[in-house]
């Protein structure tokens, strides 16, 4: 009887410690904000939120997916271990999920009521998936090799189509040998991130560099999806967030472990704007115009509100507001005075001269000033 009585206690305890979490941050907003709790995950679980405003999360070892109005799909026990990842697609009827296995990892294609369409199996460990559109996915994996010469680092590009093979590109290939070499897995993980442009054009990854008579650091680095051709845009010190682009697909939002993050221009890296964040887990509202970076919510670089530090979030596409995640409990703060995000990709002539930018034919001077000139037609 004892021991049921501190079992009930003990749940008790837990129970109020959520909703005191919960009024705590409610004390907090603006108000002009909303708060309520829509869902919960298991520890350490990742979630998605989909552009007509569903949740993915992994719950009691079953991936959810919470809708709207509050209804929750359960999709059955999950096969194999907890995913790493999950990505909806671009109209929100199929779930990409990541999960590791014991020799790399395992992409899985799923319907949203659980149905496993396709999976293939790769090598390395995925840190970083998302849908180009409503078929192909990028995905990138670091294969992490430890010897007494140091640690070697190979980062890849996998273009999957959900059928067959996926196609291989190796981004880089590094040895670590400074003291960082004793990082952990999981720390070495979080040095490969990666983002699609809005135009679709292009992606930014990160990865760390480390030669002989340098500090290490990460680079930030654009990639050109037709060609290959990449750019060093700009460093940042090691383990740090991002990049993720603006949504101009003009700037990139980068992290700092060490000091601030810092929104930069391409392919320059010249700094615009720049807050007193870390930005581990940067966010971006559709328009730019609200930020979400280690607990705190910007609005126009200025706080708006802010959360525990260990929180994440995720904007809803229609700007209305963001999925946060704290603890094992998924809130939906509403309120925000947003934009849902222009559609940049079917503007032919700034594809075009983004592409000869890459290519060198225009300088960067001549592509802001006819990009400037094609948007005043609009």
């Amino acid at each position: 009887m004892i021991r049921l009585s501190v079992v009930l206690l003990s749940l008790l305890l837990f129970s109020l410690s959520g909703c005191v979490g919960l009024g705590k941050m409610l004390s907090q907003l603006p108000p002009e904000l909303q708060m309520k709790e829509v869902g919960k995950t298991d520890s350490a679980s990742p979630f998605a939120v989909s552009r007509d405003g569903k949740i993915a999360a992994v719950h009691e070892e079953e991936i959810e997916i919470i809708s709207p109005d509050g209804h929750v799909v359960k999709t059955g026990k999950i096969v194999g271990q907890r995913p790493n990842i999950l990505s909806f697609s671009h109209n929100g009827t199929l779930l990409l999920a990541a999960l590791p296995t014991a020799t790399g990892s395992s992409l899985r294609l799923l319907t949203l009521d659980g149905k496993v369409l396709a999976e293939a199996t790769l090598p390395g460990r995925v840190t970083a998936a998302l849908w180009r559109d409503n078929q192909q996915v990028e995905a990138a994996a670091l294969n992490i090799r430890r010897s007494s010469d140091g640690t070697q680092l190979t980062s890849v590009l996998y273009d999957w189509d959900n059928s067959g093979t996926p196609l291989v590109t190796t981004l880089s290939a590094v040895t670590i040998h400074s003291d960082l070499s004793k990082l952990s897995d999981e720390l070495l993980l979080n040095t490969l991130n990666l983002s699609l442009s809005p135009y679709g054009d292009e992606i930014a990854y990160s990865m760390m560099k480390d030669l002989p008579k340098f500090s290490p650091y990460q680079a930030v680095i654009t990639r050109r999806i037709d060609s290959g051709s990449e750019h060093e845009v700009t460093r940042t010190s090691v383990g740090s967030g991002g990049p993720i682009y603006g949504p101009d697909g003009d700037t990139l939002l980068v992290g700092d472990s060490r000091s601030v993050t810092r929104r930069v221009t391409i392919p320059d890296g010249r700094e615009i704007y720049a807050w007193p964040s870390q930005g581990s887990y940067p966010s971006m509202s559709p328009s730019g115009k609200y930020l979400f970076l280690d607990g705190h919510l910007y609005r126009d670089g200025q706080t708006l509100a802010t959360f525990p530090k260990e929180s994440r979030a995720e904007f809803l596409s229609n700007g209305s507001g963001l999925v946060l995640l704290y603890g094992s409990r998924l809130y939906l703060v509403s309120g925000l005075e947003d934009q849902a995000a222009a559609k940049p990709a079917a503007n032919t002539k700034l594809l075009e001269l983004r592409k000869l930018r890459s290519q060198g034919v225009i300088s960067e001077r001549d592509y802001r000033a006819r990009r400037d000139k094609l948007k005043g037609q609009k």
